[in-house]
């Protein structure tokens, strides 16, 4: 390898290039394609719209014994291929896409459709909106084709490389940790950001008060809990399960008093809660139960009431986890530690709230529906009849033998993924090779187990196994292989039940 240099090149020549092979991707150890919908129609927006630089692409040049020279891509194979697709594979732009507008200017025409002129015999110009919702590369009108092939991209090739360079160039430029759901979701709240950051930094309450640990803060959850309050307290109506989804929400809904708020409720609580000298209230202030304790601290001081007969209630609450409410207990409610749906956590605070209400004495105490509380009973007891579960080994058996494919995510909503990385954040440990080797496998299997009612079950089951449940470098065998695990495992515990 002799080095490299750096050319600038138009997104027309680079994908000219590409289109007839000319460059290709490096044949032995590139991933394959994993990119979202919502990736891909960013890339094509930034192309398109020519607001916003798209990182170097990186190449390598080889040549044969005869002389022949070969490229290949380094790094930027998916940023390639979202191009390829869109010019050249009648990608349609779709509705997961975060700015769909792009503006570009045209010569004004009038009703005849003739270009208008100034008095001196000029053009004139105007700007218009064009929204790629919905569109291909032949959809576009010739202003922004002709916009989007004159695009600069920043090429670095490496030059005179030898065959074993190209793995080796490879890892170093994907040697690194991605965003993962909570960091990701703080670029979509930006309005507030800086707000945020100064909320974890500072606030006593979530550094002694709560069981939030340094690397959740490290890894954007204490970010994420934060707008979770904000989106509980003031906009439940409106609630979402992913982190992206809600700080998308608030940054257009939300304001700097309600932000502020929180973070006084948080203030207001931290005399009452220390996981050093009052552990159990502490442990309530888990990463899934802290907007249900500041759903109903903002219910609380709607009462009127001094903070500290709140303050009574969380060292009195740890006697009432086994108390009913209508049938179902906090534990029973609690006993699924993963789960962000919107029915379970109004459940809870109304059960908070009843047993709050009681405890001051407050006579009107009509905080829980007992028609939905029996129903969330019944869910969230999730009670697995053996008869559906051999049905699934049957049908899992049937789908094991189907066409072999690598996109196993295909047709899961980007919510719903970035929701189902949440659990696997809390049911396995930072560390795990599993959630590192299985990502996929994993999301598709708890989207199973979300369908079915399985979910409770299934995070026990995780508990339990390591990466030798993987069977292959198929990602259908693999999760093929896990769902059939898991449903034997089910069927165990229904007959030591039983």
């Amino acid at each position: 390898m002799d080095g490299y240099r750096i050319e600038r090149w138009s997104v027309e020549q680079y994908m000219d290039d590409v289109h007839t092979q000319i460059i290709q991707p490096e044949p032995t150890v590139q991933r394959g394609w994993s990119w979202t919908k919502e990736a891909l129609n960013g890339l094509i927006w930034s192309a398109v719209s020519g607001m916003v630089f798209i990182p170097n692409l990186i190449l390598a040049e080889t040549k044969s014994e005869s002389g022949i020279k070969s490229t290949y891509i380094v790094d930027g194979g998916h940023r390639t291929e979202a191009l390829r697709r869109f010019r050249y594979g009648e990608y349609k732009v779709t509705n997961e896409i975060r700015e769909p507008i792009v503006r570009y200017n045209r010569k004004k025409l009038n009703e005849e459709g003739k270009v208008v002129k100034n008095q001196y015999g000029d053009i004139i110009w105007e700007t218009v909106e064009y929204d790629l919702r919905g569109k291909t590369y032949e959809d576009l009108p010739t202003e922004l084709k002709r916009q989007l092939n004159k695009g600069q991209l920043a090429v670095t090739i490496y030059q005179n490389c030898e065959q074993g360079d190209l793995p080796t160039l490879v890892n170093i430029y994907n040697n690194h940790i991605a965003m993962n759901a909570s960091q990701k979701a703080l670029t979509y709240v930006g309005n507030f950001a800086k707000e945020i950051r100064k909320i974890k930094n500072t606030n006593e309450f979530l550094k002694d008060g709560t069981i939030l640990t340094e690397k959740q803060k490290n890894d954007g959850i204490w970010e994420r809990v934060i707008s979770e309050c904000v989106m509980g307290v003031y906009h439940f109506d409106n609630w979402k399960k992913a982190p992206k989804k809600i700080c998308d929400y608030l940054n257009f809904n939300s304001t700097m008093e309600e932000y502020q708020q929180i973070e006084q409720y948080f203030n207001r609580i931290a005399p009452y809660s220390d996981k050093l000298e009052n552990r159990k209230v502490a442990d309530l202030f888990t990463l899934k139960d802290t907007v249900v304790w500041i759903m109903a601290f903002d219910k609380f001081d709607k009462l009127g009431l001094d903070d500290k007969n709140f303050g009574e209630f969380l060292n009195a609450f740890e006697s009432m986890r086994n108390k009913e409410v209508n049938g179902v207990t906090w534990e029973e409610l609690d006993e699924n530690k993963s789960t962000k749906d919107k029915k379970v956590i109004k459940n809870k605070v109304d059960h908070i709230l009843y047993l709050m209400k009681e405890f001051l004495g407050i006579e009107d105490n009509d905080a829980l529906s007992n028609e939905e509380n029996v129903k969330m009973t019944t869910e969230n007891k999730n009670i697995i009849k053996e008869e559906n579960i051999e049905s699934d080994v049957c049908n899992n058996t049937q789908n094991s033998v189907q066409e072999i494919e690598n996109n196993i995510l295909e047709g899961i909503e980007q919510e719903d993924i970035e929701f189902y990385e949440t659990m696997i954040e809390v049911v396995l440990p930072s560390n795990s090779e599993l959630a590192q080797k299985a990502h996929d496998e994993l999301v598709k299997l708890i989207d199973y187990s979300c369908e079915k009612d399985y979910d409770m079950a299934l995070e026990k089951w995780l508990k339990t196994i390591d990466e030798s449940v993987l069977i292959s470098n198929n990602k259908t065998e693999n999760y093929n292989n896990m769902k059939k695990l898991f449903i034997e495992y089910m069927l165990n515990q229904e007959k030591n039940v039983a």
